[in-house]
């Protein structure tokens, strides 16, 4: 792929961004495996600063995407909701207030879930930043769009430590 497509959660206090890079498997025999992207993850909270390679898949990012726009069918109630890449070992858990501030935590382990090593931090954000972050994912799946003939259940709780 020539151009570079991007998802990315910006605001105060950090940065979370998805690079989709390349499907590695798209000749595979099945839709799971056609519907993979390879994809890098960067971190930028505070002076931190890392990245690192992972699978994410359309589906999942159609997923994300419901997740956003269930935020914003309920704008003006405090919630909660939480999303967490299968193979990232990634959590992000948006929360948004009556008044439409969303902090964005995200948590990042390591390979093991076992293991305690966890970086932890809040993107600042407001409602506004909700269409935009939508957008981006819309905008993703163009490029890289279902191989799947069917869609995965939507998960109910993909809440830390619920694996």
């Amino acid at each position: 792929m020539a151009e570079a497509v991007f998802v990315e959660f910006g605001g105060r206090g950090g940065h979370l961004g998805l690079e989709l890079l390349d499907r590695p498997y798209p000749d595979a025999e099945h839709d799971w495996d056609r519907d993979a992207i390879l994809a890098r993850v960067t971190i930028e909270a505070d002076e931190l600063r890392g990245e690192f390679d992972v699978i994410t898949w359309s589906h999942e990012l159609a997923h994300l995407r419901q997740v956003l726009l269930e935020l914003i069918e309920d704008l003006g109630t405090p919630q909660e909701r939480t999303f967490k890449f299968l193979d990232a070992a990634l959590w992000l858990t948006f929360g948004l207030d009556k008044q439409g501030h969303i902090a964005l935590g995200v948590e990042c382990r390591r390979g093991d879930s076992a293991d305690p090593t966890r970086l932890l931090f809040t993107i600042g954000a407001d409602q506004s930043y909700l269409w935009p972050w939508i957008q981006a994912i819309d905008d993703a799946l163009i490029w890289y769009p279902l191989q799947m003939h069917w869609q995965p259940p939507v998960r109910k709780d993909d809440s830390p430590g619920l694996e």
